[in-house]
Formats: structure tokens, sequence, C-alpha cells
């Protein structure tokens, strides 16, 4: 698979997130939260404030893996 255009530690999270969810490119808000250990709702409070972009699939919300990682490596800088 290509690299995306990130820093190296942006992709290293990227690949982690994709790699917890079986290689999907876009997860679950239960997925991000099973991610960090923590539960829904503080999930749901962080993407909210990290103004993540929202993609209804099939009347599910998703997010794009790689907005997911691109917010966890702003939050780490």
């Amino acid at each position: 698979m290509p690299k995306l255009r990130m820093s190296i530690r942006q992709q290293e999270i990227y690949d982690e997130l994709v790699s917890s969810v079986g290689g999907a490119r876009m997860m679950s808000l239960r997925q991000i939260a099973e991610f960090w250990g923590r539960d829904d709702r503080s999930a749901r409070k962080w993407v909210r404030d990290k103004q993540i972009p929202t993609f209804d699939l099939n009347g599910v919300s998703r997010y794009a893996a790689r907005d997911v990682a691109e917010a966890i490596y702003n939050s780490e800088s």
C-alpha cells in the first residue's frame, strides 16, 4: 500500500489505527474508544472537540482513519 503524505509519526499512528480495525480505513466511534481504551462517551467528546469529519455509511457514523490519526498527532504535539 502506498504511504500517505504524512509525517513519520502520523504515519505510524495511522498504521496502528488501520491495523487495530482489521485494515479498514473508516472506523466507528466504538473502535476509536477501543483503540484508546476509553469509554464511548469520552471518545465522542474528543471527536467533537477535534471537529473530526463524520461520514454517514448505512446509517452509522464513521470517521476516516487518516483524520483520526491527524487529530491524535496534533494532540501529541
